[in-house]
């Protein structure tokens, strides 16, 4: 998956913790919250599958619902 916003707030929700997943996030102006999604560093098991989130102006949040 990769997303890219160019100014607002990026918003990803998961119904259960994700496994073999490791996530990039990048924001020029805003905070990054994966808030313990991704606990270690952006990555869950194997890292089989990618998340890429961009954002120029804005946060980026990453939870489970």
């Amino acid at each position: 998956m990769k997303g890219d916003v160019n100014v607002g707030h990026a918003d990803i929700y998961y119904k259960e913790k994700p496994d073999n997943v490791t996530v990039q996030t990048d924001t020029n102006v805003g905070e990054i919250e994966l808030n313990d999604v991704f606990p270690n560093g952006g990555t869950v098991g194997d890292a089989k599958y990618k998340v890429d989130l961009e954002s120029n102006v804005g946060d980026i949040q990453v939870e489970l619902e």
